[in-house]
C-alpha cells in the first residue's frame, strides 16, 4: 500500500465500502470497531493501527465474497465467444468486467449469462 497519510487510509476505506454499497457504521459494526473511533482516525493518527487493522480485514472479506459472489461465464456480443467475468455495480448501472481484456460490458447487453459458484 506505501506510505499514506490518515486522511489518504480513511478515504480509501470510504470509497472502497461505497463501491461494496456498503455504509461505514455498518463496516465498523461487522469489524467490531466503534463508529467514532473510525472519525477519530480520519482527523488524527490513532494510538493503536489495531481498529484500522480489524477494519481493513472486514473489507478485503467482503470485497472478496461480493467479487466471487459475482462471477459470470456469458456469450461476448462482439465477438459472439464464451469468456468469463464479474458483475460490477456502479451508478445505479450493472456492467459486467472481464479481467483477462479489460472489457466491459452492459448487462443488459451479453447472452447466456451462467453465475459461478
Amino acid at each position: 500500500m506505501g506510505e499514506m497519510t490518515t486522511d489518504q487510509l480513511a478515504r480509501n476505506i470510504v470509497q472502497r465500502a461505497n463501491s461494496l454499497n456498503i455504509s461505514i457504521a455498518k463496516l465498523c459494526r461487522d469489524a467490531g470497531v466503534n463508529r467514532r473511533w473510525f472519525e477519530r482516525f480520519k482527523q488524527r493518527t490513532p494510538a493503536s493501527v489495531d481498529a484500522y487493522i480489524k477494519i481493513e480485514s472486514q473489507l478485503l472479506q467482503l470485497e472478496r465474497e461480493q467479487e466471487a459472489q459475482d462471477r459470470v461465464s456469458f456469450t461476448c456480443p462482439r465477438t459472439m465467444r464464451k469468456r468469463t467475468g464479474i458483475v460490477k455495480h456502479h451508478n445505479g448501472a450493472d456492467y459486467i468486467f472481464c479481467p483477462d481484456s479489460n472489457d466491459t460490458y452492459p448487462l443488459k447487453s451479453v447472452l447466456n449469462i451462467n453465475y459461478l459458484k
